[in-house]
């Protein structure tokens, strides 16, 4: 049997289809390897994880049914996933070569084949090699992760027994990476296996074997033109494992000139330089609103083409929302630190609409004012906790009143900004949740300074959001174990090493050494950090409740501050 003896299915078929043809685990292996079976790039990513891929392995040896594949046949040379999801060396096809993209079954063909190949890769991009065992001693397989392996001294848990056989060394292979098979089509014993193999565990070894030389994969093989085969690709993997809108959407505006997932890479590798990096869903929702004044699924997936047309000018817009928040707001590290970044689509929008007008408004003062009450306005009222599509279309309605003159849209009447309370900042842990990121963004906006010198900190560098806890404590909590050590009101932004020097000091002891070479340090305080006299916050004494109850104050302060400074002053038209 080879590829070229599978059915062709009609449309009826698509939705429920019936396989009629089988792919056995050493063929599938030989046809991937030798470069008969390709990936096309607007496929997803690597999404499994090790316990997925030993999930499927145990379907395996239980019998249980594994889905069929689906390819595409076609003589068409696309652009393929690179790195190849296995980190195969494919050879180049000929010019009419009959190649079979994978449009279905990715996740599972890389799971099974990375797995009696060593070609394992896992975890983000796809970049981590693993390595699949099998445990004869609890009869469950083991995916692990190599470099834990082979280092000098593993942890229990990466520690390899003699009874975990590789599923690499199940098979011999030749040079090309074919399965050899015996006469009696049993799968070999390699000589370093047949060494190490005790005897009371040959019969599940063997039964090991012939599940996975017995296993038969159904197969459906399409004839279809390119737009033809992505739709096919959207259905059905719609209707199986979920993809996120973009997935769908690389499918849907696939061209050999156009791969979206290489677009968006493109733009945020410009926005990297500016501290700014979207996610994916971000982008599309930014682009459907310029387009069609709407963020929700439904009209990004209506609106593919158009946002493939528009790519251009809708990037620029977004670039233009970003670069406001950075230069007018002081916030950046847009992905990591915005509360919600579905907030950046009215700001897209308006910059969208505002390029293309030709009687534009004329007080760049008011505009600037109003777009910063966007923004502001909406955070600290934690406006977008829910129903973000509909805020975001009422946004966009008070961009259109902006975008004609009307500087007095986002009024302060309209925001609840109860939530930003000295109580519930004080009693706020500092975490990945959208509070949190609110008030860091109001602590970016105030372009920190370290203590000991002035100099403007980096960020980029202070803040890491994975390790969110770790960013400086004015009480150090190596120091001091009290029960609000975390809140939000202990923090400051300072420089890592700057933090790293001081971490098991207490204020009062920095403070006065920094006090004494820096003699800007108070300013920089009150200015930068919103902290206030050392006696009176408690820093002398070290004080720990005075200084929360007081920074948590004075931030409060600030902020209705700030919303005051932001109310429009020429409410009329221009």
């Amino acid at each position: 049997m080879t590829l070229n003896s599978f059915i062709h299915l009609g449309n009826k078929n698509l939705l429920m289809p019936f396989p009629s043809s089988e792919i056995n685990l050493p063929m599938l292996t030989e046809y991937v390897i030798n470069g008969h079976i390709r990936i096309p790039e607007f496929q997803r990513p690597i999404i499994w994880n090790a316990e997925d891929v030993e999930n499927l392995l145990d379907s395996v040896t239980q019998g249980y049914p594994i889905g069929f594949l689906l390819f595409w046949e076609s003589h068409e040379s696309l652009r393929e996933r690179t790195p190849h999801p296995l980190h195969l060396k494919l050879r180049k096809i000929r010019k009419n070569e009959d190649k079979f993209w994978l449009l279905d079954g990715q996740q599972r063909v890389t799971a099974l084949i990375g797995s009696f190949t060593d070609n394992l890769y896992l975890g983000r991009l796809g970049k981590t090699k693993y390595r699949a065992f099998y445990d004869l001693e609890m009869r469950k397989f083991k995916v692990l992760k190599v470099s834990e392996i082979e280092k000098k001294k593993p942890k229990p848990e990466y520690k390899i027994e003699n009874w975990f056989i590789p599923l690499n060394k199940l098979f011999i292979q030749n040079r090309k990476g074919e399965f050899e098979l015996d006469k009696n089509s049993h799968l070999q014993i390699t000589p370093d296996l047949e060494e190490s193999l005790g005897q009371r565990h040959r019969s599940d070894l063997l039964h090991l074997w012939k599940m996975f030389m017995d296993v038969k994969i159904p197969v459906i093989n399409e004839r279809k033109n390119l737009p033809d085969a992505c739709t096919i690709f959207e259905r059905l993997n719609t209707a199986g494992t979920p993809l996120t809108v973009v997935d769908v959407m690389i499918a849907k505006t696939y061209e050999k000139d156009f791969v979206l997932r290489r677009k968006i890479d493109e733009l945020n590798e410009e926005l990297a330089s500016a501290l700014y990096e979207l996610k994916d869903t971000t982008v599309l929702q930014c682009m459907s609103a310029c387009l069609a004044k709407d963020t929700e699924t439904d009209s990004i997936l209506a609106n593919a083409k158009e946002i493939k047309n528009n790519w251009d000018e809708t990037t620029v817009a977004i670039k233009s929302a970003t670069s406001f928040l950075k230069n007018k707001t002081g916030v950046c590290l847009i992905s990591k630190l915005l509360p919600h970044e579905i907030l950046l689509a009215p700001l897209s929008y308006f910059f969208y609409k505002y390029a293309t007008l030709k009687d534009k408004p004329k007080n760049d003062v008011e505009i600037n004012n109003a777009l910063k009450r966007f923004f502001w306005y909406n955070i600290f009222s934690e406006n977008y906790g829910r129903s973000q599509s509909t805020k975001a279309r009422d946004d966009m309605n008070e961009m259109d009143s902006l975008l004609v003159g009307n500087y007095s849209v986002f009024k302060s009447d309209k925001y609840d900004f109860s939530p930003f309370n000295a109580k519930d900042i004080k009693e706020e842990e500092i975490s990945s949740s959208p509070f949190s990121k609110t008030f860091l963004c109001f602590l970016i906006s105030k372009m920190p300074l370290n203590y000991n010198d002035n100099s403007r900190v980096e960020i980029e560098r202070a803040i890491n959001p994975q390790s969110i806890k770790s960013i400086h404590h004015v009480f150090p909590k190596t120091v001091f174990l009290e029960k609000l050590i975390d809140s939000i009101a202990n923090v400051s932004i300072i420089s890592v090493q700057l933090n790293n020097d001081i971490r098991n000091q207490r204020p009062s002891s920095y403070f006065a050494k920094f006090g004494a070479k820096n003699k800007e340090l108070k300013e920089t305080l009150k200015k930068h950090h919103l902290i206030g006299d050392f006696a009176e916050f408690g820093i002398t004494d070290d004080k720990f409740d005075t200084f929360i109850e007081k920074r948590a104050t004075l931030i409060e302060e600030e902020i209705k501050k700030l919303i005051e400074e932001l109310k429009p002053v020429t409410p009329k038209r221009s």
